[in-house]
């Protein structure tokens, strides 16, 4: 008996630990726990947040943004060119007025720029009434409760809406047509990105900035499709003469505004920061995180008091987030929207300097068809003392390659040159102008002033250097030999023999930009001292 009681008092003390125990094990298990935030590390002068995992989301999308997304979304999609948007230059949703522009209408924008005056005066108003708005006329007080909700921000006070009457002109027609246009070139753009390494919705960013327009060029002088800038479109290799401006080369200029882009991204770290820096500078923005003290956007948009990091800056992200939703759901905002096909092509390599007029007489080809399939070509490519270059790829529609290949045999050896002379030199006198110039050297006015890229011929100043063309009659005749074999789909890769240093860059970068070694670059620009480089040096970049 004894030893039955002890096994009853041994389960009754151990009962209540298994039962326990029992509901641990049938307990779901706890949820995983958030990773720590990424850790503060400095690329040169600046702490940049750590590179996104794989699993982070490459465009975030902050809360303090949804008011400019939402306002760029009306932009984009309720509001055609004939419509202008009166607004608050910075809360962009404030929206007072819009006006219609009436297309038989002589001078229309007389009439914004008097709605303009006209909002400056009645917000003046309210701010001089804003604490008895009682008091105030029913035009005011309407802007008043505009105003009254918002959160203001210290830098851009309610009271100085005076200040901020913007007008934006609507852009749904344009845009509707560019996500029309980007059928043509997006695949293939995206397989640019791809070889990049970089997101491939990047391939968004020229509907914001062309509409997916070859053609488009900006006040500023940008062109293309992704409006590149001569400056920077040297830097990555891209060619612009009196022929051709491969900024408007659809591949082409992909593959320099990828290059761009990452290296924007390689220095600040983040792709909001890096896609403002398209717009607005990869120096600018380095600025403006160091000036913040933050690489968050949304702090930059709200607090960066840089004087050229304006209107455009300020919404260049909240454009891309709004273009963004909007391909993903084009029939949400247009209804029943059909994209372009690829624009498929093939690419013959021309062997020689040769005209048009001898490929459209010999080849069975076009200046219209060369045209449309070329944007890169300027107007110039087709007058008949001119040639397209050798080497130059020219884009073919689908199955022309071949007979290309056939016919351009037939093209007589006088009208196919290995070399063009060397153009000229004349150094402008005073008093002398393009038109003078022009006519002593046997060119065109316009010819002169495209080959080196003057698009006013006032700007022409005494001691300025031209490179005059070469005449057709010096140049020396070429035997034809077989053409070269071209690739069926070429991807336009990096142009490595010249980089003008950028403010802000090291060898190191620049080395790192090109896939070589700090001291080849040092090596053969003879540079002793790798820290002594400046801004606007050109340096010769070996082949890696």
């Amino acid at each position: 008996m004894k030893k039955t009681h002890n096994k009853k008092t041994c389960l009754q003390r151990y009962a209540p630990a298994a039962v326990l125990m029992l509901c641990l094990l049938l307990l779901p298990a706890p949820l995983p726990q958030p990773l720590p935030p990424p850790f503060i590390h400095t690329a040169g002068p600046l702490p940049l947040p750590r590179a996104p995992e794989k699993t982070s989301a490459f465009f975030p999308v902050p809360d303090a943004l949804h008011p400019r997304i939402s306002f760029w979304k009306q932009v984009f999609t309720e509001y055609t060119r004939q419509q202008v948007l009166l607004h608050d230059e910075y809360y962009v949703n404030i929206i007072y007025e819009i006006t219609d522009l009436e297309k038989k209408e002589e001078k229309p924008w007389q009439r914004v720029r008097a709605a303009q005056e006209k909002y400056r005066n009645l917000l003046k108003e309210m701010d001089k009434k804003w604490d008895t708005p009682e008091l105030m006329p029913r035009e005011v007080r309407r802007l008043f409760l505009l105003y009254k909700t918002v959160q203001e921000i210290p830098r851009f006070r309610i009271r100085d809406a005076q200040k901020r009457v913007h007008a934006q002109i609507g852009q749904a027609d344009s845009f509707r047509q560019g996500m029309i246009f980007a059928g043509r070139y997006l695949e293939d753009m995206k397989e640019i990105l791809r070889i990049y390494g970089i997101p491939e919705k990047l391939g968004c960013l020229p509907l914001i900035e062309s509409a997916y327009n070859p053609y488009a060029v900006s006040f500023a002088g940008a062109a293309g499709l992704w409006q590149l800038m001569d400056f920077t479109a040297k830097q990555y290799g891209l060619k612009m003469d009196h022929i051709q401006d491969q900024r408007r080369d659809p591949l082409t200029a992909t593959a320099a505004a990828a290059q761009h882009l990452k290296n924007n991204y390689r220095v600040l770290q983040s792709w909001p920061l890096a896609i403002t820096a398209y717009n607005h500078g990869l120096q600018g923005m380095i600025n403006a995180v160091r000036s913040v003290k933050s690489s968050d956007i949304s702090d930059i948009i709200s607090q960066y008091e840089g004087k050229s990091f304006g209107y455009a800056s300020r919404n260049f992200y909240p454009e891309f987030l709004a273009a963004l939703e909007i391909f993903a759901n084009p029939e949400r905002y247009y209804g029943e929207l059909e994209q372009e096909g690829p624009a498929e092509a093939e690419y013959f390599t021309l062997p020689h300097y040769v005209s048009v007029q001898s490929l459209e007489k010999y080849c069975g080809l076009s200046a219209e068809m060369i045209r449309e399939m070329n944007p890169g070509l300027l107007e110039s490519a087709y007058d008949p003392r001119n040639f397209l270059p050798k080497n130059y790829l020219l884009r073919l529609p689908p199955d022309c390659r071949i007979h290309m290949e056939e016919n351009y045999t037939h093209v007589p050896a006088h009208l196919k040159y290995a070399k063009l002379p060397t153009p000229t030199r004349h150094r402008v006198r005073r008093g002398q102008t393009l038109s003078d110039i022009a006519k002593i050297s046997g060119v065109s006015v316009r010819d002169l002033a495209r080959f080196n890229n003057i698009r006013n011929p006032r700007t022409l100043r005494a001691g300025q250097i031209l490179r005059i063309p070469g005449n057709t009659k010096q140049l020396s005749a070429f035997s034809a030999s077989g053409p070269k074999k071209s690739p069926r789909n070429p991807l336009p890769g990096k142009n490595e023999n010249r980089h003008r240093v950028r403010k802000g860059q090291t060898l190191s970068e620049i080395a790192q930009i090109y896939g070589i070694s700090a001291h080849a670059i040092a090596r053969i620009n003879k540079i002793r001292n790798k820290k002594h480089i400046r801004a606007g040096q050109v340096l010769l970049i070996p082949e890696g």
